[in-house]
């Protein structure tokens, strides 16, 4: 998959030193996966789900603490949109 905005990943391992090999792996599995559709995300992610009202997916990290938020094109590219601790996950998106 083609990660868009790849640099913000960077930043936000820079925000939250504790997320870095959380973020190190999904930016690998992404680099060397292609997702076509949710059912195989899960696979790598099982926790990974739509965010509701959204073509958003959020992807658990490091034992729940952080939250990944990402747009699949499936098939071809990942967009980061948001990477934020959980309490601040459920203030914005909850």
């Amino acid at each position: 998959m083609t990660i868009i905005k790849r640099k913000t990943v960077e930043e936000y391992i820079s925000l939250y030193p504790a997320a870095e090999p959380g973020l190190r792996v999904w930016l690998k599995v992404n680099q060397r996966s292609i997702f076509h559709n949710i059912m195989e995300l899960k696979k790598a992610y099982p926790f990974a789900d739509n965010l509701k009202g959204s073509d958003y997916i959020c992807i658990n990290l490091k034992g729940n603490d952080f939250r990944l938020i990402v747009r699949y094109t499936w098939g071809k590219t990942v967009f980061v949109i948001d990477f934020l601790p959980h309490a601040e996950y459920t203030k914005k998106y909850c």
